[in-house]
């Protein structure tokens, strides 16, 4: 009996530290958590050209500061987190060329706009607004709406949706 007690008493001691080594400690309780968890991603990506190269990769850290949004749609570290998400898909769309990362860019930092109308990260949105606008990287259509592109342009717009998803 007493072999048995310490059989068990062994399996509980080895199980603590495996469950905390295995607990997902991905998750943040707070915006503030999950926004410099987002910055540890960002800054992984950054150091790493290998990295960068992939789509992924930069969609994984996008999430992150979409996630502190999510978390407190209104509070303090709401816009700084759409904010940044904005200006990765700015740099997404530089290496990618593509005309949906920047609308995306664009679309977070309007929400801000829209929001945030008192948050110091609301001059920086429409001043991003600006950039993207004069730099003519982006056509104004309405929400929702497709421009009259090619067939082939829609194919890829559903494709990258559906790999934001996947991911």
């Amino acid at each position: 009996m007493l072999q048995k007690t310490i059989n068990i008493t062994f399996i509980l001691l080895l199980s603590i530290p495996a469950g905390l080594f295995w607990s997902d400690s991905s998750q943040a309780s707070t915006p503030k958590q999950m926004y410099s968890q987002a910055e540890v991603c960002y800054k992984k990506l950054r150091h790493s050209p290998l990295k960068m190269k992939y789509r992924h990769n930069w969609l994984r850290c996008i999430d992150m500061f979409q996630q502190v949004h999510r978390l407190d749609p209104s509070g303090p570290w709401a816009a700084a987190g759409l904010y940044k998400s904005g200006k990765l898909y700015q740099e997404l769309a530089k290496r990618s060329g593509k005309k949906s990362d920047y609308q995306e860019a664009r679309d977070n930092f309007e929400r801000i706009v829209r929001q945030f109308p008192g948050s110091r990260y609301r001059g920086k949105a429409s001043a991003e607004i600006q950039i993207l606008s004069s730099a003519g990287m982006l056509t104004n259509n309405p929400a929702g709406k497709k421009s009259s592109g090619s067939s082939r342009d829609l194919v890829e717009d559903e494709y990258l949706k559906a790999e934001s998803c996947y991911n």
